[in-house]
């Protein structure tokens, strides 16, 4: 996510400052219910930890869900890489 920030003070700029921040989104279906979870650290652990968070959302949420999600068949792509700006 980039921010941009820009103060002014009686027209003259004071501050301008772009942010910078990363992190991870987990997105998973349990028994036909989604489930989200994201995290800020880039990490082992804080990845295990999102996507059980995420499973226990899905989970929670499953009672309330009367129409049950179901993916559409799609083949299965091997050793392949995904990267974004």
């Amino acid at each position: 996510i980039t921010t941009e920030t820009v103060q002014m003070r009686d027209g003259a700029l004071e501050t301008a400052v772009t942010d910078y921040e990363i992190g991870l989104a987990v997105r998973v279906i349990v028994d036909g219910t989604w489930g989200f979870a994201s995290h800020a650290e880039l990490a082992t652990a804080a990845a295990a930890d999102t996507a059980r968070r995420a499973v226990r959302v899905a989970t929670t949420l499953a009672p309330l869900n009367a129409e049950r999600i179901e993916l559409a068949p799609e083949p299965v792509y091997r050793d392949v890489s995904w990267v974004s700006d």
